[in-house]
Order: structure tokens, then sequence, then C-alpha cells
């Protein structure tokens, strides 16, 4: 297994900030906010979160294993981000 020190050895800060994403509270307030910034609300942090988590490094072999295929995480980011905005302005 991967210790923290290695999986977030470079640009942690970025990696955990990003996070936030999925965070119910980091949505904007308002139906306006929201379908002015729509179409690009969390691809940033999902794309870090994509480049860190895609791949998986290995320390028992020097192969790597794909963890998270990208185009499904962002069809599925699409889905989730509403449902959140739809459950946060309840």
């Amino acid at each position: 297994m991967i210790g923290l020190k290695e999986r977030f050895a470079n640009k942690v800060g970025s990696v955990l900030k990003s996070l936030d994403v999925f965070h119910i509270e980091s949505l904007p307030y308002t139906r306006e906010k929201w379908v002015q910034c729509f179409d690009e609300y969390g691809y940033k942090k999902l794309d870090i979160l994509i480049k860190h988590y895609s791949v998986k490094k290995s320390q028992v072999v020097s192969q790597t294993k794909q963890c998270i295929i990208s185009g499904e995480c962002l069809a599925q980011w699409r889905l989730v981000r509403q449902i959140m905005f739809e459950a946060h302005m309840v």
C-alpha cells in the first residue's frame, strides 16, 4: 500500500483543496449564480483530482494501473453537481 507521503508528495495543497468541490457548501447560493457558472463549475478542481488519481503508482512492480477513467469521471460529475445543487437549494 502506498503511504500518504508518497501519494501526496507533490502539489499536496492543490489536491486537498480540490476535494472541496464535493462539499455542498462550496456551491453557489443562488440559481442566478449557478446558471452563470454551471458550464464551468468544478472542472478545474476535478481536473486536478483526475490527474492525481488517474494513475496508481505501485512500489512492487514498475507498471502503473489506472484508478479512474477520466471520461467516465467527467460524465458522472455533470450528474452529481446538478444533484448537489438541487439538494443545496432545498
